[in-house]
């Protein structure tokens, strides 16, 4: 497994932290952002959206890896 650098990791958290802004979180209030890196060197954010049925809530990773398969 690479070796993550120093500058990818910190771009990953402000990424992560810029997706938490646009989180939707009206029940828990937990905002939660996540960014995935992948070997092509791209980002890819995410951020929990929750609804009142809590199955049909999705977390912040999911939304990154829904994010990437987007593309």
């Amino acid at each position: 497994m690479e070796k993550l650098k120093q500058e990818d990791i910190d771009k990953a958290f402000y990424m992560a932290e810029k997706a938490r802004n646009n989180s939707y979180s009206p029940y828990s209030k937990f905002k939660v952002g996540a960014c995935i890196k992948t070997k092509a060197n791209e980002f890819f954010i995410g951020t929990n959206v929750e609804n009142a049925s809590f199955g049909a809530t999705c977390c912040a990773e999911r939304s990154a890896i829904l994010n990437m398969i987007a593309k």
